[in-house]
């Protein structure tokens, strides 16, 4: 009997300290997550036009540290709660969208909305209904203007114009807006599939567009993003068939997933800035855009973020990525019939499926000696490929990583797994490099 209730008290401490251990982690986990967000406070002298700066000390600041206005954007309710998904915060504040990566928590391409700070008031002009926020500040949310030219005043009632909302111009009928330069943050959907919006002038003080803003925009050709902008959210500009060129801000951090995609008519250089931290999967897929330049802060290209963009001649991609193990993400230059020139950085450890797939234009390619593996698909279809240099001897290679190449030379050091490999194809010839 005193075994046996031996044996009960002992089992009853180990439940009791699993609870414990797993509350821990739990709250550890919670903790970490808190610090990839940051939070916009209330802040005094809201009628300054000049302001000071304040960043939390986050992971998350290197993505998206926002040094603009008096303001620290949030991915948070208001109350330090983060805010994802459809949560009830929505309720009680406008929210904002953008698609980056919470590095902490190791989650890519994470939808992350944000409430700027809790609704206090709300009212209505002739032109326009809105809410004021307990920081203050008045964000749009409504316009009852029809005008084909709308000019936003930079105060309504005393109050700084900060935040256009959610949806706010979805059914405008306007073809020419001009936001005043107290607008740091655009919502998600505000423009929504404006049948007729051709231009937007922006703030240069516009630090976040959010997802879906500008999205189905089929007649917007014009539009200058400002230096300051740091986030462009999801489908953000997707299928703005007439918009010819885009800027890439200095300010610029990240760039949501298919932010750009079916812009058939962008076409030019894109150049990205010392600042870019993230391009999420299929940022550009199917535009028409012939060069593109990275900086070497990159941390991160996702999946097929340059897709079928058959206009694409050169890539030029960082020395070394910031992530040398997730750094590319796969089918990035999928079907990218016109690439003739790029690089591979040196410090990446492999290259993913379909990376190259039937960029049938491609001739040469170096593979640095930092490459451990080569991906399923990733040379298929590269139908003009002649000459491919390894700079080591060994490299794990999935046996369709080079289907459908014809006519192919293999440089390389030899007695390695690479010579191995193209040995045992016969209409791969094969030169040892030492």
């Amino acid at each position: 009997m005193n075994m046996k209730r031996f044996c009960i008290i002992i089992y009853v401490i180990s439940v009791v300290l699993l609870l414990c251990s797993c509350t821990a982690l739990r709250d550890s986990k919670t903790n970490d997550f808190k610090r990839t967000s940051f939070s916009e406070t209330s802040t005094d002298h809201l009628s300054e036009k000049t302001y000071s700066s304040e960043i939390q000390s986050s992971s998350m600041e290197s993505i998206m540290g926002i040094e603009n206005n008096n303001q620290i954007l949030s991915l948070t309710d208001g109350e330090g709660f983060p805010v994802v998904g459809n949560s009830e915060a929505y309720s009680n504040g406008s929210y904002y969208c953008i698609t980056g990566c919470v590095p902490d928590l190791n989650v890519y391409n994470f939808d992350v909305s944000f409430v700027v700070s809790e609704v206090v008031s709300e009212g209505k002009t002739k032109d326009f209904e809105y809410a004021i926020h307990r920081n203050g500040l008045l964000e749009i949310t409504k316009t009852l203007d029809n005008s084909k030219n709308i000019t936003i005043p930079e105060t309504i009632n005393k109050h700084t114009v900060a935040y256009i909302g959610r949806e706010a111009f979805k059914t405008s009928e306007a073809e020419n807006v001009i936001l005043p330069e107290s607008i740091i943050a655009i919502g998600e959907s505000a423009f929504y599939e404006a049948p007729n919006l051709k231009s937007i002038k922006l703030s240069n003080r516009l630090i976040a567009i959010s997802a879906y803003a500008f999205y189905g925009c089929q007649k917007l050709n014009e539009i200058v993003l400002p230096d300051c902008l740091q986030a462009i959210g999801k489908c953000a500009f997707s299928g703005c068939k007439k918009l010819k060129t885009i800027n890439m801000p200095d300010q610029l951090r990240i760039v949501g997933s298919e932010a750009f995609s079916s812009c058939n008519s962008l076409s030019g250089r894109l150049e990205f800035k010392k600042n870019l931290y993230s391009v999420a999967s299929g940022a550009f897929e199917k535009t028409g855009i012939e060069t593109v330049t990275f900086c070497d802060d990159v941390y991160e290209i996702n999946a097929g973020a340059f897709t079928e963009c058959s206009k694409l001649k050169e890539v030029i991609l960082p020395k070394a990525m910031k992530d040398s193990e997730n750094g590319l993400g796969w089918g990035m230059f999928a079907n990218c019939t016109s690439l003739e020139k790029v690089n591979v950085p040196q410090n990446i450890i492999g290259l993913p499926s379909d990376f190259f797939y039937g960029c049938k234009a491609l001739k040469a390619i170096t593979i640095p000696a930092s490459i451990e593996s080569i991906g399923s698909d990733v040379f298929s279809g590269c139908t003009s490929l002649k000459d491919v240099y390894f700079e080591s001897k060994d490299c794990d290679l999935y046996y369709n990583s080079f289907l459908l190449t014809k006519g192919l030379t293999v440089h390389a050091p030899k007695g390695g797994s690479v010579e191995k490999f193209f040995r045992l194809r016969p209409l791969v010839k094969f030169v040892a490099t030492d």
